[in-house]
């Protein structure tokens, strides 16, 4: 292991730098992380911009004069690097393909699954879509790239479809820095059971008004907080929390506070219509407490490993409420979620992913060892 790493990404990496700073610590040689973009405002806003990047060399295109003159010295001075790019159709893998064929199969690439979500013809089209250009993209790159690591079980299946070679196919997960905190003092259930909401106000991809209509069915004990405040449809869901007894609109946390405030509440509910992955699950297993998600957040693979919730059907307000009255009505159950949830966070830490990522690129680079299993499949 003699040759260095280059981290490619469109902005700075909050949601998966867990494991790539894992490498950049831990590598022998040099590691660097090159942005194209600076965070935009919201993220910085809500605490993205924490500057910790670990042992890597920093280089941000977007604070360079001539960004290309340096892409460009990057490949010509470094010609055995190791190369792991985040998104097949990112403006970063616009900046690195023209170098792909002196890489000599040193490339990685990291990507999320292509949405396929809407109505029934829309979702038609979309896959018919998806199918030619992703089949294009596969018979451009494939000769190029050492491996390919789609977000999760689905993200490999999903690219499997469109004919991308499954032999090559690593899955992996979105692994921000997350803490590593003491049991969850609250495990017991209180009386009133805690719903707990975090993210957009979005019906299209975020299924909140799947959560909306859940609530209408729901008996006994309950309170529902709503964290967020942003998103297409915020007005009416903050109107909505308004005008609903047991609801509660809680505004926005920071980032950097969520797993500690989320360790106050039993249940998180994940009702989206569409996730590239969905980082909700793994702070949630890492605050310890339940977990009700709809089976299109890639990451409900994690509660099928830890068995710390329940999984339903995405845009089936019905089936959503049925398992949140579930857990209103078997405390002991959302107990052992939430002890299932903690006692799995091993599964998912920096160290673990960090360490599967680095065996991956050891293993295709250099042909050491046995080929890497994923640690949470």
């Amino acid at each position: 292991m003699e040759d260095n790493i280059y981290f490619w990404f469109d902005s700075p990496p909050k949601v998966g730098k867990g494991a790539f700073n894992y490498v950049a610590n831990h590598w022998p040689c040099r590691v660097s992380f090159i942005f194209n973009n600076d965070f935009r405002a919201e993220r910085k806003a809500a605490g993205w911009n924490d500057g910790e990047f670990g042992k890597a060399n920093v280089i941000s295109l977007f604070n360079e004069s001539d960004p290309e003159n340096v892409v460009r010295d990057i490949f010509n001075n470094d010609p055995s690097a190791i190369h792991i790019v985040n998104g097949l159709t990112t403006h970063i893998m616009r900046r690195v393909s023209p170098y792909l064929p002196q890489l000599k199969k040193r490339i990685f690439v990291l990507s999320e699954r292509p949405v396929q979500m809407g109505g029934a013809i829309e979702k038609m089209i979309r896959i018919s879509f998806f199918y030619f250009k992703y089949s294009l993209l596969y018979h451009s790159y494939d000769k190029y790239i050492a491996a390919f690591l789609p977000l999760g079980k689905m993200g490999v299946d999903t690219f499997s479809r469109y004919g991308w070679n499954k032999e090559k196919m690593y899955p992996f997960m979105y692994n921000p820095m997350l803490p590593i905190l003491e049991p969850n003092p609250n495990i017991k259930v209180k009386e009133n059971l805690r719903f707990l909401y975090i993210g957009r106000f979005y019906y299209k991809t975020k299924g909140v008004d799947v959560l909306m209509k859940a609530t209408r069915f729901l008996k006994g004990n309950w309170s529902l907080d709503m964290v967020g405040g942003y998103g297409k449809n915020s007005e009416e869901v903050i109107e909505w929390a308004s005008k609903t007894p047991n609801v509660q609109f809680k505004g926005t946390w920071d980032s950097n506070t969520i797993i500690q405030k989320m360790r106050n509440y039993d249940v998180v509910c994940v009702p989206t219509r569409y996730d590239g992955w969905n980082l909700l699950i793994n702070e949630s297993i890492y605050a310890g407490i339940g977990i009700i998600t709809s089976d299109e957040a890639v990451s409900h693979e994690l509660i099928a490993k830890s068995h710390s919730g329940k999984i339903v059907k995405a845009g089936d307000a019905r089936a959503f409420s049925q398992a949140m009255q579930y857990a209103i009505d078997n405390h002991d159950a959302v107990e052992q979620w939430k002890q299932n949830a903690f006692e799995s966070v091993h599964l998912i830490s920096c160290e673990t992913v960090g360490r599967y990522l680095y065996d991956i690129i050891n293993y295709e680079t250099y042909h050491e060892g046995s080929k890497p299993v994923c640690p949470w499949s």
